[in-house]
């Protein structure tokens, strides 16, 4: 059983308050100093003529309180902005509440994440429909593809959409904050060859592509890179000889190599999985992005991905 706890707006400001109390007395503080310093100056000033001063004079004491506050000022201000639960106001959540169900898009079948109803994204429709409407079955989830997915958004089949990707192009739509997943660029091949000039296939404007064409700038500059539009086509590439290496998030990579192809040891970067929903829905991305938070907090997250083998060293 997972627990979640909202705490109170009073609560909330009472922390606030007494966080503006310290900010008070450290401008005061530096007040007083500052006075003091300027009398002692005064009344010292006919000494200065035949006494070296003492070296704890020179210390800087109204820069040190001033950094004091200043780095307070920056931690309050840090914590007010961290997305958390107790930050949601309750009309926030009566007002995504009042939707009475959502419609979340999955992936269709990738490992880990969607296969057969079972995986990490049907985990989060399930905990997110327990929080909001303290039952299972009020978010239902919705097989989607990278390219249905922004528009099954736009034709309202779906309220948000978490599944391998890290948004959507458009502007209309906005991506949590927080990723539910960090996925690790892997390669696919016959053999373990170093990459120099080697032919190595990757999904065009994906973020996969984007890890790998920062390989080849920062670490191997001989590979090419050849460009595909779907999976089936870099394998049946790869199958053929006409590439050397499939560059593809670790999951996707679980999902559609054959048994005799293998994972090249480490990756070469990673990627982040987010939660997308329209830019409108304000409520509702606050509400994921203080969830996510807890959630990876507490630990739920850690077992969700140790229980879908999703564990993975990045190296």
């Amino acid at each position: 059983m997972i627990h979640f706890y909202i705490y109170s707006v009073p609560q909330k400001r009472a922390v606030v308050q007494s966080a503006r109390g310290l900010l008070y007395g450290a401008f005061f503080a530096i007040l007083q100093v500052n006075m003091e310093t300027k009398f002692n100056k005064k009344v010292q000033k006919h000494r200065r003529r035949w006494f070296r001063e003492d070296w704890q004079e020179k210390l800087p004491v109204r820069q040190v309180f001033l950094f004091a506050a200043l780095l307070l000022l920056v931690l309050l201000i840090l914590w007010i902005n961290e997305p958390s639960l107790s930050a949601l106001h309750n009309a926030d959540l009566d007002l995504v509440r009042a939707k009475g169900s959502l419609h979340i898009g999955v992936d269709e079948n990738l490992f880990g994440l969607n296969v057969q109803g079972l995986g990490l994204e049907d985990e989060l429709a399930a905990a997110l429909s327990r929080f909001l409407f303290e039952d299972t079955e009020s978010c239902q989830t919705v097989g989607v593809t990278r390219q249905t997915a922004q528009w099954k958004m736009a034709d309202g089949l779906i309220d948000l959409a978490a599944v391998s990707m890290s948004g959507f192009s458009s502007r209309e739509y906005t991506a949590t904050t927080v990723p539910f997943y960090t996925d690790a660029v892997v390669l696919v091949g016959y053999g373990t060859q170093p990459l120099s000039e080697k032919r190595v296939a990757a999904l065009k404007d994906t973020d996969a592509y984007k890890v790998l064409t920062r390989y080849q700038q920062d670490e191997e500059p001989t590979l090419s890179i050849l460009p595909y539009a779907a999976y089936y086509d870099m394998l049946v590439a790869l199958r053929a000889g006409t590439v050397d290496y499939c560059a593809m998030p670790r999951t996707a990579a679980l999902t559609f190599m054959d048994e005799d192809m293998r994972l090249c040891p480490g990756n070469i970067g990673t990627v982040q999985y987010h939660l997308v929903a329209p830019a409108s829905e304000k409520a509702l991305l606050s509400l994921l992005d203080a969830l996510l938070v807890q959630w990876a907090q507490d630990g739920t997250l850690r077992a969700w991905y140790e229980k879908y083998d999703l564990l993975y060293e990045q190296g």
